[in-house]
C-alpha cells in the first residue's frame, strides 16, 4: 500500500516509481534524441504534474521491444504532494502502455541503478509449429522441437561468477565478469520460461544467454561451446541474441 502522506518541499524527497511497460512501442528505457522511450514519457508526465524539469534514474536500460513488470525509477521531488495523488495523476497522464504501480519515499542515498543488489529476468518461448497472434509481442517463437536436457545442461555451467563476454557486451574500462545466481528452465505446454537473476547484467546479457540456450536446444551449437565461452572468454564462440520480445525485467532487489 502506498503511504498517503506530503512530499515536503524542503525535504526534497528522493521518490521511488515501480513501473511497468509493454516495450513493443518503445526505443528502450533510456532517454535518446530521437524516438519514443519510457524514461522520455516518465520525465515528460513526471515534469508536467510538478511544473518543472525532472530527471529519472533506472535500475535497467531495456532495450528496445523489452518489457518490465518491476522496473524501478527514482527522482528528486522539490515539491509538496502527497503520494497517493501522485500516482493517481501519473496514471492519468502516462500512455496506456506505462502504469506506476508503487510510489514510496526512500533515502537519499538511494540510487535505483547502483544500489540494486540483484536484478532478475524473464524471457517466454512459444515451442510450437506455428506462432501466436495473440502473444506474438511477448515471446520468441521458436517452431523447432527444443532438447530440454540439452538446455538444461547448458544452463548449469553457466551459473556462478563468470567472464560473460560471450553472452553480452560489456561496458568500455568495466569488467565483464558477472554473478548468474539463479537459471531456472522451465516448460509448460509450448511455453518454455526462462529465469535469469545476477548481481548486474552485461548490454544484451540476458538475450545473449537465452539465445545460447536455445542454440544448444535445436543443434546449432552444443553444450561443450557454451564451456569454452566461459572458460576461454577471448577465444570467439558465436551465439544468436535472442528477439527483445520475450524478455520482461521483473524484479530489482536492494
Amino acid at each position: 500500500m502506498v503511504a498517503d502522506k506530503a512530499l515536503m518541499l524542503t525535504a526534497s524527497p528522493n521518490v521511488r516509481l515501480i513501473i511497468e511497460y509493454d516495450g513493443s512501442g518503445f526505443h528502450g528505457f533510456q532517454r535518446q534524441s530521437f524516438g519514443r522511450t519510457v524514461q522520455g514519457e516518465l520525465e515528460q508526465a513526471i515534469g508536467a504534474l510538478l511544473r518543472r524539469p525532472v530527471g529519472i534514474t533506472g535500475a535497467g536500460r531495456t532495450d528496445a521491444g523489452v518489457h518490465a513488470a518491476g522496473q524501478v525509477v527514482n527522482f528528486t521531488c522539490p515539491d509538496q504532494m502527497p503520494l497517493k495523488r501522485m500516482l493517481a495523476a501519473l496514471n492519468r497522464m502516462l500512455p496506456a502502455d506505462i502504469v506506476v504501480l508503487k510510489a514510496d519515499v526512500v533515502d537519499a542515498e538511494f540510487h535505483a541503478r547502483y544500489s540494486a543488489k540483484s536484478r532478475l529476468y524473464e524471457y517466454t518461448i512459444l515451442n510450437r509449429v506455428r506462432p501466436s497472434a495473440r502473444e506474438s509481442r511477448f515471446v520468441w517463437h521458436v517452431a523447432k522441437v527444443l532438447d530440454m536436457s540439452a538446455m538444461t545442461e547448458a544452463g548449469a555451467l553457466m551459473l556462478g561468477s563468470h567472464d560473460f563476454r560471450g553472452f553480452g557486451s560489456p561496458e568500455r574500462g568495466r569488467s565483464p565478469v558477472r554473478n548468474l545466481e539463479r537459471l531456472q528452465i522451465t516448460r509448460r505446454g509450448s511455453h518454455v520460461r526462462v529465469t535469469c537473476q545476477a548481481n548486474a547484467f552485461l548490454q544484451h546479457m540476458a538475450r545473449g544467454i537465452v539465445g545460447a540456450l536455445v542454440d544448444v536446444a535445436t543443434g546449432r551449437r552444443s553444450v561443450q561451446d557454451v564451456r569454452v565461452a566461459l572458460e576461454e572468454p577471448e577465444r570467439p564462440v558465436s551465439f544468436s541474441i535472442a528477439p527483445p520480445t520475450g524478455l520482461s525485467l521483473v524484479l530489482v532487489e536492494y
